[in-house]
């Protein structure tokens, strides 16, 4: 669900699905319903504890990259390795999450924070890079490599059983949709959270599972509807929870906005 429209005043949603980055800023703006399940008693992964008081995890993602492995012999661990592909696999496509945020937190976990992207990362070494979008059409070909989340590659995987897909060394990026009660709901509360909590139990976790080889918030493992490349993703994203090795995504500051969207738009759309 849009920001822009859950914060629209003539419109008034009782419940929403958002992002992590779109839960931040609706916390923020005090626009959720707070405390509504802090009664649910559910066992959740530690990631979730300072949100599930107040909404329901719903699924979750991790991204990383997704490669062939017949010209690419070693896993892909950083975004350096990965642009350095131009110049050891001659011929490859390489694409990446068309999403400013997303790209610019792989780049700054890659480097501890600390990075100007403009020097380290400039134009000449994007040139030809493929924006998520475009992914489908190339993969008849074996030359590619693609920095994205694993809900996308997933499809590409269980196609191919030749592609591999492999998480950062640095804290991978991960991602994930939360249910919430609005703040202007208009509907009976307690009906509300009766219907979050349906929406989230273990049954229907399941079948979003089985039908989007999403990852399960839930604390005990739930990975028998995972396709087999899949669920080695997900075991090898909670080994990086367990580890405190990973990076939820998050919002970028006002100062790296105005910095990463001169980036952005010189090596996204040319300008």
């Amino acid at each position: 669900m849009a920001i822009s429209r859950l914060s629209q005043n003539n419109e008034n949603f009782d419940i929403a699905i958002v992002s992590n980055i779109a839960l931040e800023l609706l916390l923020k703006n005090k626009m959720i319903v707070k405390d509504a399940f802090k009664d649910a008693k559910r066992q959740y992964l530690p990631m979730f504890e300072d949100i599930s008081d107040h909404c329901l995890p719903f699924f979750w993602l991790i991204s990383g990259y997704l490669y062939d492995p017949s010209n690419i012999r070693e896993p892909i661990k950083q975004f350096s390795d990965f642009l350095n592909l131009k110049d050891r696999v001659p011929g490859i496509h390489l694409g990446v999450i068309d999403d400013l945020t997303e790209v610019v937190l792989r780049l700054k976990a890659d480097h501890s924070e600390k990075i100007d992207i403009l020097s380290s990362y400039p134009k000449k070494r994007w040139t030809g890079m493929i924006y998520e979008v475009d992914i489908p059409r190339y993969f008849p070909h074996q030359n590619l490599a693609f920095f994205t989340w694993h809900g996308i590659a997933k499809d590409h995987l269980i196609a191919n059983q030749a592609l591999e897909f492999s998480l950062p060394k640095h804290r991978p990026l991960i991602g994930y949709d939360a249910v919430c009660i609005m703040k202007n709901h208009k509907s009976d509360r307690k009906k509300l959270v009766d219907i979050v909590l349906e929406m989230t139990n273990l049954t229907n976790t399941n079948k979003n599972i089985v039908y989007n080889q999403y990852f399960s918030p839930y604390i005990e493992p739930q990975d028998k509807n995972l396709h087999p490349k899949v669920k080695k993703i997900y075991h090898e994203g909670l080994k990086s929870l367990r580890d405190r090795n990973y990076q939820i995504t998050y919002p970028l500051s006002i100062e790296e906005i105005k910095t990463a969207n001169h980036w952005w738009r010189s090596h996204r759309y040319g300008g």
